[in-house]
């Protein structure tokens, strides 16, 4: 039920909000590197980053992240932290709404588990 851009949207907001696009901050980019990231979108020749899953941007991946999912999320923030606006019964519910809900968590949960792998390795190896 999710467009291919609103899967990458709230794929890209996981990975930023994980700390993996650290490097992607529009208020610590300079000029220099909003030109180098093609930040307005206007020269789409050279790739400025790439994800294995997601494939090749060629712009700042921040800017492929769409005004909806970015509702979306401020929605999702909203009611997790404040659950009685739930009143809302499930046969209700926007399903496009609860597709975005499904796949966050989906994608939080495996970044989290492969965090959670990394250290165990980690620790093994010492």
């Amino acid at each position: 039920m999710l467009t291919d851009s609103e899967e990458m949207g709230i794929r890209l907001i996981v990975m930023a909000r994980t700390g993996q696009l650290k490097m992607f901050n529009c208020s610590q980019c300079s000029y220099e590197l909003q030109e180098m990231r093609n930040c307005t979108g206007e020269d789409g020749e050279r790739p400025v980053w790439f994800n294995p899953i997601m494939g090749q941007f060629f712009c700042c991946p921040l800017r492929m992240i769409s005004d909806e999912v970015k509702k979306w999320v401020d929605e999702y923030d909203y009611y997790t932290k404040y659950p009685s606006a739930y009143n809302i019964k499930y046969e209700e519910c926007n399903p496009k709404w609860w597709d975005c809900v499904k796949l966050y968590d989906l994608l939080m949960s495996e970044f989290e588990l492969e965090q959670h792998e990394r250290q165990l390795a980690s620790i093994k190896s010492k």
